[in-house]
């Protein structure tokens, strides 16, 4: 490696942050909607954070565009043989609305979004997910981190 140069790994994606927004959705429940996925008794209510950038590596992917949500999620969420088995997804599907050619969700700590916001808003420039499996079909995530620059 010279100085700086990030290593490629098809398992690992780098991201530059162009834009992003926090989103919010309140509405009444539908009859059909179960009481415990309810709020207050009879309401939807989500966050999420939106986010859009340019796939710098791996080569394959390199100048595509990529939108990303950042769903919270509570303390009752587990993870492991009796939950959830990754952190998100990531594959290739594209979205008319921002132009991306790559879709990811991830999953967030609720704890963890006051200050994700606060950061993103001021240093985080990057994001490096890690992932198994083929993106052109769905691969799992199994780690992801934001920076203010590139790392190796």
């Amino acid at each position: 490696m010279i100085d700086g140069d990030i290593e490629e790994t098809e398992d690992r994606f780098l991201i530059e942050i162009s834009d992003w927004d926090w989103g919010l959705h309140v509405a009444m429940a539908p009859e059909h909607l179960p009481q415990e996925q309810r709020f207050q008794g009879g309401l939807l209510y989500s966050r999420n954070l939106d986010i859009i950038g340019t796939v710098t590596s791996p080569a394959r992917y390199s100048g595509r565009a990529i939108r990303l949500s950042l769903l919270p999620i509570g303390p009752d969420i587990q993870f492991g043989p009796e939950g959830l088995q990754d952190l998100g997804q990531l594959y290739e599907a594209g979205d008319r609305a921002s132009g991306a050619h790559l879709t990811s969700t991830l999953v967030l700590p609720e704890d963890a979004l006051p200050i994700s916001v606060t950061t993103l808003a001021s240093a985080w420039k990057y994001l490096y997910i890690w992932i198994e499996g083929d993106p052109a079909v769905r691969a799992a995530v199994t780690g992801f981190a934001f920076s203010r620059r590139p790392f190796n």
